[in-house]
This record gives structure tokens, sequence and C-alpha cells, in this order.
């Protein structure tokens, strides 16, 4: 891999690697100037945090954006995630070639500030799975609505909070503003999962009436049950 100019896609699920190999895979990615990888699946393995920054690392000086993420189930927390975000953010390529990104199953919770900040730049991300990430929904629509309305088409966030810990009232009836604003104007959401969390009712009245008025949204495959809401 080291001078390799073809090797293009890693898939590494369920192979029951730990952060050491992960660091020597960063290693080799970094010392091959014109890697050309682009689809890194590396979910269900123990990765976590010491594992993945030196790969996050790797990526954001790849000649070529990477297409293809998923690192679902790797015991990874925020911290991790933010250095994953900022390669993405530094590697500006990434904005117009990842389309797939699954963080799912890790414990992310509110600790995500860089990842907000990319999903709030334009972007071209069509599947985006956070579900059992403990995100506070509260977080993150304001960066969708921003920069993901025109390409994202699969949005999980099942089994999440909608507010963060220390919400106000105020805080979270702009986030039922950004909610509605974004169910209104998303172009090619064709799958929502808020399965399992809690929402107001307020936010659960705007989600459905941003969609209910958005033209793309008519065959939305929505998943709502065991949603408890809030009064």
């Amino acid at each position: 891999m080291v001078k390799s100019l073809l090797f293009q896609e890693i898939y590494l699920s369920s192979a029951g690697l730990r952060w050491d190999f992960f660091q020597r895979l960063a290693a080799a990615m970094t010392a091959n100037p014109y890697c050309n990888l682009v689809s890194l699946d590396t979910s269900l393995n123990f990765i976590e945090d010491r594992g993945l920054a030196p790969v996050a690392a790797a990526l954001s000086h790849f000649p070529r954006g990477p297409r293809h993420l998923n690192l679902s189930h790797s015991l990874l927390t925020g911290k991790a995630v933010n250095s994953l975000a900022s390669a993405l953010v530094t590697n500006k390529l990434s904005l117009n070639s990842l389309t797939y990104l699954n963080l799912s199953g890790n414990t992310l919770r509110e600790e995500v500030q860089s990842l907000v900040d990319f999903l709030a730049q334009p972007n071209v991300v069509s599947i985006l799975d956070l579900s059992s990430t403990d995100v506070p929904s509260e977080l993150l629509f304001g960066a969708l609505v921003r920069g993901c309305t025109v390409h994202l088409s699969h949005l999980n966030l099942a089994r999440n909070p909608f507010a963060a810990r220390k919400s106000s009232k105020d805080a979270i009836s702009g986030v039922t503003a950004a909610f509605k604003q974004f169910f209104a104007t998303t172009q090619v959401l064709k799958y929502l999962n808020m399965s399992h969390g809690k929402l107001p009712v307020e936010a659960l009245k705007a989600l459905l009436l941003g969609l209910a008025c958005n033209e793309n949204t008519a065959d939305v495959e929505l998943n709502i049950s065991r949603l408890v809401t809030i009064h």
C-alpha cells in the first residue's frame, strides 16, 4: 500500500482489529503521497480514539477526497470524530466527494462541534447515519439546513435525544424552526429515521408540517416508531 497508485477501497468490517493496527494502516497511507483511497469501511472493530486519530490525519492529505466512510460501532468518542471532521474540512475535496458517512453506534454525545461545522458547509453527503450516538438533534439541524438540503437522501438519527443537556427554552424554539426549514427545503430526502427517541411536540409538528409542504418529500419513508413526545 505504501507505493500503490491503484489501491482505492479498504473493507475491514468485523475483522476483530484493534487500535494499533489502524495506527500502522495510517502510517502506510501517510507514506504514500499518491494514495488514491476513496472508500474505507472499518466498522465493528476496536479502533478507539487512538486508532482513528492517525487515520484522520492521513485523510486530511489525500490527493482525492474520501467517498465512503463507515466507522460504525468502533468504540469512538466525540473527540476522535471531531478529529475526523477537522480532517474532512482541511481536505476541501471532501466537500465534493464524501457521499456516505456512518458513525452509528459510537458514544459521541455533544462533543461534535467539528462534525457540525463540516455538515454546515455545502456538501454532497447523501447517506448520513448518526443513530445510537447520543448526539442531540438540537446540535445538528442548524447545520443540516445550511449544508445538507441538496444531496441528503438518507438520514438516520434513531435512538438519539433531541436536546442538549443545558438547553434553554429559547434554544429549543430556534431548533424547532430549523426543523421545519430543513424538512420544508430538503430536495431529495427519501428516508428519515427518528425512532426510539424523544421530541418536543412542537418539533414533531414542525417536522410533519415541513414534510407536508415540500413536494420533494411526497414519497419519503418516515420511521418515528416508539418516538416519545415531550410536552
